[in-house]
């Protein structure tokens, strides 16, 4: 049985930590040790699998008494290798690699230089290829991930591949009128009212200061905005300024996927991704897709076929297919059969898992 150490500097509500979950979930003969904050709701998450064991770590930093604890971890436990996810987690894998010689697997979950300064964005990339040098493979989550990451000289001397993001199955058609009927009478929402999702941390790379400028174009529609961040108290204040009632606040919750399945239409507004799994879901439940045209959402939305690509700032555009997709039963069908197909054919997390036990076996066993 393979000894997986994995590392994630948070585990709040997130696409990153619940790709940990789903690849917990679904893979076979494996023992895993996780260490992560004591964050909720995955910590709780965590410790309902019989084959993890959870080792706490500061929420988004590093400490030394923290390192030294993983490092007796990989001894004791002794780990057959080390799997970091996320920015935060990767000089832990770094320096236990460095210390042990387990090889280390990172999977960047997105490449967050969007919000750095010239000499930030400098340090960073010099930082990252330096200690680089520690990590045995990276594991993109898109194939525009990786690209971006060529694009901006990063890793350039690591191997890598490419496992896409995945997730679950969804409801059966019959399951998913019984949901809407009833999260529409809880929202206190009329049934024949266009609902247009967006799953958000409310953060910078989120941008949902463009999914707001959007939503005051489309004033038919009401948007359901699942989640909270730093920016959600702003937007908040400013639709009451602005008295705009077409915007549902909900904060984080427990079931997305329900809230999902009584809606119309997703809508995706980030600067970048790695691979949005909140698109992913909406795709699972048969929603079109409304996204920006970046990173991550560009290798889910084909254009035209699931949904709509925008080019990001461009407001009245994304507004312009909203309406349409609203608009045109017969286009809104078509989008939603083949949003669903073509997650259920590319973007499961059972391949996911399957695929990432592939690389364990090939990194631990090379031919």
């Amino acid at each position: 049985m393979l000894k997986i150490l994995i590392i994630t500097a948070r585990a709040d509500f997130g696409g990153g930590p619940e790709h940990i979950y789903q690849l917990i979930q679904y893979s076979k003969d494996i023992s895993f040790a996780v260490a992560c904050p004591e964050d909720y709701p995955y910590w709780q998450r965590y410790q309902q699998f019989s084959n993890v064991n959870l080792i706490s770590i500061p929420h988004r930093k590093f400490t030394w008494k923290a390192l030294w604890r993983l490092l007796n971890i990989v001894h004791e436990a002794q780990i057959d290798l080390i799997h970091t996810h996320g920015k935060g987690a990767g000089l832990y894998g770094r320096m236990l690699s460095l210390l042990t010689g387990k090889p280390c697997v990172h999977t960047p979950h997105g490449i967050h230089v969007g919000q750095y300064n010239f000499l930030q964005k400098k340090l960073y990339l010099l930082y990252e290829n330096i200690t680089g040098r520690l990590i045995k493979k990276i594991i993109y989550v898109s194939s525009s991930e990786g690209e971006m990451a060529k694009a901006l000289k990063l890793w350039r001397k690591v191997d890598h591949c490419i496992i896409y993001n995945g997730v679950d199955g969804t409801f059966q058609s019959e399951t998913k009128s019984q949901v809407r009927t009833s999260m529409r009478q809880k929202l206190l929402l009329d049934d024949q009212a266009f609902v247009v999702a967006s799953i958000s941390r409310f953060d910078y790379p989120k941008n949902m200061l463009e999914a707001y400028r959007i939503a005051k174009n489309c004033e038919k529609a009401i948007f359901l905005w699942l989640g909270d961040g730093e920016d959600r108290e702003k937007l908040q204040k400013l639709a009451q300024v602005d008295g705009a009632k077409n915007i549902l606040f909900t904060g984080f919750v427990e079931n997305p996927l329900d809230y999902l399945a009584m809606s119309d239409c997703y809508l995706s507004t980030s600067r970048w991704e790695g691979l949005p799994l909140g698109v992913l879901q909406a795709m699972a439940v048969g929603l079109p897709v409304i996204a920006s045209d970046v990173v991550g959402n560009r290798d889910v939305v084909v254009h035209g076929e699931t949904g709509f690509l925008y080019p990001l700032g461009v407001v009245e555009q994304a507004a312009t297919y909203i309406n349409q997709v609203r608009q045109d039963r017969l286009l809104y069908k078509a989008l939603s059969d083949n949003a669903i197909q073509r997650q259920r054919q590319k973007f499961t997390s059972e391949r996911m898992a399957n695929e990432i036990y592939t690389q364990y076996q090939s990194i631990l066993n090379p031919s």
